[in-house]
């Protein structure tokens, strides 16, 4: 078996200078490879450690995907606009755009954001659980997953801009996602909700979300329009590049490898060879 990672060599020691030996001298003794103690890692930690040989895979898979729905929502909004149905028809069908395209983005988001959390569960907010709800999950790696999705769940009531910062925070990003490109998106969300739940009609609760970026006045409906659904397109296509290139990235390595060496390292494998010595070729 050959890992991914590059081996590391064992670092030569210098030999001391010596006289020569008599002819029946011993043999000097084989060098022993270098060992090291297993390593301390949480037991929590260690729940999920073969669920994060998938979790690189994993995260790239929900990109690819999601850029893809995204671009057949595209093609399809050009070809519903291209076979000129009645008004009514073609109403009916930007709002179910309109819902689908949210749908794939914050589905996208989510769906990382829980596997993510129950791989590495350090980021988990919950620190304590119950003795029930481990009665109830039945393991612990089932019941990391259930706190994942309660906590991504509770956020999904909050406004995008709160939602997303959380999720930044939860990968570790070093540069934070661009401020306009989010309010933007924020106030396609809260045009989807208004379709939701008010008719697609302007609501206190749109122009306190929307803020400065309101479309319309209260009680006004807002307009869905090829331009407006285009756009939302475009920029969901952009926060999923730029969410996965300030976060997720930074974890497409974990894979089979970097799992097997986890689990070795935490093992009296360790003491008694490296990983690396051990795997080289």
């Amino acid at each position: 078996m050959q890992p991914e990672e590059e081996p590391v060599a064992p670092s030569a020691s210098p030999t001391p200078a010596t006289s020569a030996a008599p002819a029946n001298a011993a043999a000097p003794a084989k060098a022993v490879a270098p060992t090291t103690p297993p390593q301390q890692v949480s037991p929590v930690y260690l729940l999920t450690v073969a669920r994060r040989a998938k979790l690189g895979a994993m995260l790239k898979e929900k990109r690819e995907e999601a850029l893809k729905k995204l671009a057949t929502a595209k093609a399809l909004d050009a070809a519903v606009r291209n076979a000129n149905f009645p008004a009514a028809e073609t109403e009916l069908h930007e709002e179910i755009l309109l819902a689908g395209v949210w749908g794939i983005l914050e589905t996208f988001l989510t769906d990382i954001t829980v596997e993510f959390l129950t791989c590495l569960p350090g980021g988990l907010q919950a620190k304590t659980f119950s003795l029930e709800g481990f009665a109830k999950g039945g393991s612990g790696s089932s019941l990391l997953r259930e706190a994942a999705e309660k906590e991504v769940n509770e956020l999904s009531y909050k406004t995008f801009p709160e939602m997303l910062k959380r999720f930044q925070d939860v990968f570790s990003f070093k540069r934070p996602l661009n401020e306009t490109l989010i309010n933007e998106l924020n106030e396609v969300k809260c045009t989807r909700d208004a379709y939701v739940h008010a008719q697609g009609k302007v609501s206190h609760i749109y122009l306190r979300r929307a803020g400065g970026l309101a479309r319309e006045r209260l009680g006004r409906k807002l307009p869905l329009s090829k331009d407006y659904l285009g756009a939302a397109i475009d920029k969901s296509e952009r926060l999923v590049n730029d969410f996965f290139a300030r976060g997720p990235v930074n974890y497409v390595h974990f894979g089979q490898v970097k799992a097997f060496r986890e689990m070795w390292e935490a093992t009296h494998l360790n003491s008694v060879m490296t990983f690396d010595v051990a795997w080289q070729d």
